[in-house]
This record gives structure tokens, sequence and C-alpha cells, in this order.
């Protein structure tokens, strides 16, 4: 993973480095790297993990917005399966019907999750927006993107010391 590697002069952000390993993961259907990217870090590092998976999702959409590109719907159920394949075997389904959920623009059961599973809305997070990446501009467009999204992100983290702190993307309800 060298486009992840210590950008110089910028300081180590691992919730930053682990998200964009996973979002990665998921892009590269490599269960050992979705897996590693959550290994032996804390539910307060998986929170802040979903807060920056969330606005790299948003982000995503963002782009696609600006650059007039559509998102198919198709296109991305079509990814489901492959992508949510390689999360972890009791997780695969809820990320599955999320995914799903979220490419055809509605709300489903497996999209609710609560704030008490940050490490499945962390899971279906990731696999959103690797489908969504995956839909739009393909593996290798995808996976630049998020290059420059992990040196942006700790490029601000050196400059503002945020990076990777905020707001939770969740409503009061707990929900997505």
């Amino acid at each position: 993973m060298e486009e992840f590697a210590a950008v110089r002069g910028v300081p180590e952000n691992k919730p930053v480095r682990m998200a964009m390993a996973m979002v990665r993961g998921y892009a590269s259907h490599d269960a050992g790297a979705v897996s590693a990217a959550v290994d032996g870090v804390g539910e307060a590092a998986h929170a802040e993990m979903c807060v920056i998976v969330d606005g790299l999702l948003r982000s995503t959409l963002a782009i696609a917005g600006i650059v007039g590109q559509g998102v198919s719907g198709d296109a991305l159920v079509r990814l489901v399966d492959r992508v949510s394949s390689v999360a972890p075997p009791h997780f695969e389904f809820a990320v599955g019907e999320a995914v799903r959920g979220f490419a055809l623009g509605g709300e489903t059961k497996g999209q609710q999750v609560s704030l008490e599973d940050t490490l499945g809305t962390l899971h279906a997070l990731a696999a959103c927006t690797a489908a969504l990446g995956l839909s739009l501009w393909g593996r290798e467009v995808f996976i630049g993107l998020l290059a420059e999204s992990v040196r942006t992100a700790l490029e601000l983290s050196r400059t503002t010391g945020v990076a990777g702190r905020g707001s939770s993307p969740m409503d009061s309800s707990g929900k997505v």
C-alpha cells in the first residue's frame, strides 16, 4: 500500500490511514485488508473511522456531482455481492443489505445500523463507499482518489490538527 505510506512532513494519523485502508480493502476485494484495518483497535477508533469514511462517502458523491457523473443504482447493485463478500462473515448480510439500500436510494433494515454497532456501521459505510467509487470510476481511478484523500487528510491534520475529528454521521435516532 505504497500510496498510504507516510507523507513527508505530515504526522501519522492512524484512524485516517485505517479508514482509507478499509475502503481500499473493500474496493480491492481483499478480505485480509478489510480485517487488518480494524484489528486491534477499540470502539473509539472505530467511531472515528466511521466519521472519516462517512466524509469520504459524501466527498465521493460530491465529486460525482461536480463532474456531472450520474450514479447508477443498477451499477451499484451489480457490485453488491462482490463488495460485501469481503466483509467478515457475521457482517456480510447486513453490509450487502446496506449497500443495496444505498444503491436503490431507499432505507432497508440493513441500513438501520444503530450507534451501538459501531463496527457494523463502519463496515457498511466502507462497503457503500467502495461500491460507489467502483461503479463511478473503476478500481484504478478510485484507488488513486483514495490515495489523494489520504494525502489531503494528513496534510489537513498537520496544518489544522483536526483531521479525523468531527461530528457523527449518524442522526439522533442512531441511524446512518
